[in-house]
């Protein structure tokens, strides 16, 4: 299968140039895959070689076309390597998001766990949706009757040591090779497969041989191929990537369609787990992180200048500043994710860092008896070069990361757009909007000191 699936690619998708299989475990256990997967890595031209206007999106539809259309029921799902293991590692799965049906009945899972990949699949942004077990398998199941079998001199376990000595063998003895036992098995002959199971000759007392079905029922039954178990509770996986829009958007979209259109049994839940797990701790870890970063800006601020007023006055960079990264953000299409998140802790500081430099300029000019609205005026023509250069680097440095196309583009384009965005009024607030109100948030205008007049006798 894996053999096909690389055929198929190089010879319909100009952009492969080459397709590597891993069927099993590794030597080195790296990490979980069983022994009954495979792995295809694609690897594909430089950006810069694909075809005018192609974009990854759009190159993996085309893949999953061609290989529906000449390989079907292959049923892939397109992610990165390093992406995929780590999937599996913190979620158990290896697709982006991964939903467990927990219940008892296999069969009533299997419903559920197909219902809820049918509305999911219906989500813009949700790829790759399946359930991640595979079908049910046929089996043949042997069930002796004893009374038929007690009416030819058979019991119950020699008619299943019969079959098991035929599909398994049996155990007769042993041997030794140094100290290593090993079993001696017998295995018997008398069916060429498993659909003719049920004229497996048994030896009866009277010397002849009877049929397994004299003794028997022998049926072929359909079993699940995969029980999983989480806890003690039986469970399937139902997993989809997230392509096209942001993670937390689409599963709070695909958890409010199941809400309305499942309705569980009594006994049976969903989990959702995966990256939207990990990004729900992430957002519990930064609510808390946030505001204790604000809270230790305030107080530096207030150690540095010994006076609350001044503090809160550079701290109105903060939200302003914010507010440039949002704007941001949105022009540019992108959600506030948890690298967007860390890029405004970044921005904070660097909005604070130029308050400070006009701020102390402010201050000394009033310490020394200039009037207020000359301070500022001073202080702005003084500082507005350093802000600016202060602002420029850090704008600047993060250009090429706001505008990365590359491996790790994802957590790099958000962070770099924030700062970028932010910086931008930040700056303005610093060097136009805040001389202009200092004035008026100021309680006390310091006038301009007297000079001592000296007296002549």
């Amino acid at each position: 299968e894996a053999e096909r699936l690389e055929t198929v690619l190089l010879e319909h998708v100009p952009e492969v140039t080459q397709v590597v299989s891993r069927v099993g475990s590794p030597a080195v256990a790296t990490d979980i895959m069983g022994l009954e997967q495979a792995d295809v890595f694609i690897r594909l031209q430089p950006r810069a070689a694909w075809r005018p206007g192609l974009t990854r999106e759009a190159l993996i539809r085309e893949m999953e076309t061609v290989l529906e259309r000449d390989a079907p029921g292959s049923g892939p799902s397109f992610t990165q390597p390093i992406q995929m293991r780590f999937n599996e590692l913190l979620g158990g799965a290896v697709t982006d998001v991964a939903v467990s049906v927990y219940g008892e009945d296999l069969g009533e899972l299997r419903r559920q766990s197909e219902a809820l990949a049918r509305e999911v699949a219906q989500e813009p942004g949700a790829e790759d949706v399946r359930v991640l077990a595979p079908p049910e398998v046929s089996m043949l199941e042997v069930v002796p009757r004893p009374l038929d079998a007690a009416r030819l001199g058979l019991s119950v376990r020699e008619v299943l040591d019969a079959v098991q000595a035929v599909r398994t063998g049996l155990e007769v003895g042993a041997t030794y090779d140094g100290a290593v036992r090993v079993p001696i098995v017998l295995r018997l002959a008398g069916t060429e497969g498993a659909f003719s199971l049920a004229q497996l000759p048994l030896p009866v007392a009277s010397g002849g041989t009877v049929p397994l079905s004299r003794v028997a029922d022998v049926k072929l039954v359909s079993t699940p191929g995969l029980i999983n178990r989480d806890d003690g509770q039986r469970r399937l996986v139902v997993g989809f990537n997230v392509r096209g829009r942001d993670l937390g958007t689409v599963v709070e979209h695909a958890r409010a369609r199941v809400g309305s259109a499942l309705r569980l049994p009594a006994g049976y839940r969903l989990e959702w787990g995966g990256q939207y797990e990990t990004l729900q701790e992430a957002t519990r870890r930064l609510s808390l992180v946030i505001p204790a970063v604000l809270v230790l800006i305030v107080l530096v601020l207030w150690l540095t200048f010994r006076r609350l007023r001044p503090a809160l006055i550079i701290f109105t960079n903060v939200p302003f500043a914010c507010v440039g990264g949002v704007v941001a953000l949105l022009a540019r299409g992108m959600p506030v994710s948890i690298s967007a998140a860390i890029g405004f802790i970044a921005l904070s500081g660097i909005a604070v860092l130029n308050g400070v430099v006009l701020m102390a300029r402010l201050l000394h000019h009033e310490a020394h008896g200039v009037p207020v609205g000359e301070a500022v005026r001073l202080a702005a023509q003084e500082r507005s070069r350093p802000v600016l250069m202060t602002a420029l680097v850090a704008a600047l440095g993060f250009v090429p990361m706001m505008l990365a196309t590359g491996v790790g583009a994802e957590v790099q384009r958000p962070l770099a757009t924030v700062v970028v965005g932010g910086l931008v009024t930040s700056t303005l607030l610093t060097l136009v909007i805040l001389p202009s109100l200092y004035p008026w948030l100021s309680t006390r205008r310091m006038r301009a000191r007297p000079r001592p007049v000296e007296s002549v006798a």
